[in-house]
């Protein structure tokens, strides 16, 4: 296994996560906001007051932060794809269990956010481009050294 596999590994999932993931929810969403603005009595019955309200005051750069979450999210898959590589080359299971802790932390935020706990999107991106910057450093600090 070569760093080259561990990148391809990383591209593969992060890369997969961000057509499927991405691309469904954009696809959801075009779908629910053209439901809405047809008005039909019976489409707006399926949603709930909260989710119309929702649809309703949602503004295009919304949308593309969607998109920079995508973005975010590929560069962590990459470097969580170092820590997994790093773990089975040194065959240290530390590092794999730190790979799972460092993907429930950057799932705190968004997390956060669908419970209410944080309202401001910008605020959770901006949370989730310092966890990415902060994990970059580590990662580079502990696999990285010169000899």
């Amino acid at each position: 296994m070569e760093k080259a596999d561990a990148l391809a590994y990383g591209l593969g999932h992060g890369g997969l996560e961000l057509i499927f993931l991405g691309l469904a929810s954009l696809l959801n969403l075009y779908i629910v906001l053209s439901a809405v603005q047809t008005q039909d009595p019976q489409v707006m019955q399926l949603l709930s007051e909260n989710m119309l309200k929702t649809i309703q005051s949602l503004s295009v750069w919304q949308i593309y932060l969607l998109g920079f979450e995508r973005i975010l999210a590929l560069g962590f898959q990459l470097l969580l794809t170092v820590w997994v590589y790093q773990a089975v080359r040194q065959k240290k299971w530390i590092y794999l269990l730190a790979a799972y802790g460092l993907h429930a932390f950057f799932d705190l935020a968004p997390s956060l956010s669908q419970v209410g706990w944080l309202t401001n999107p910008v605020l959770v991106e901006v949370i989730l481009l310092v966890e990415l910057i902060l994990v970059a450093y580590g990662t580079k600090a502990i696999f990285c050294k010169k000899s």
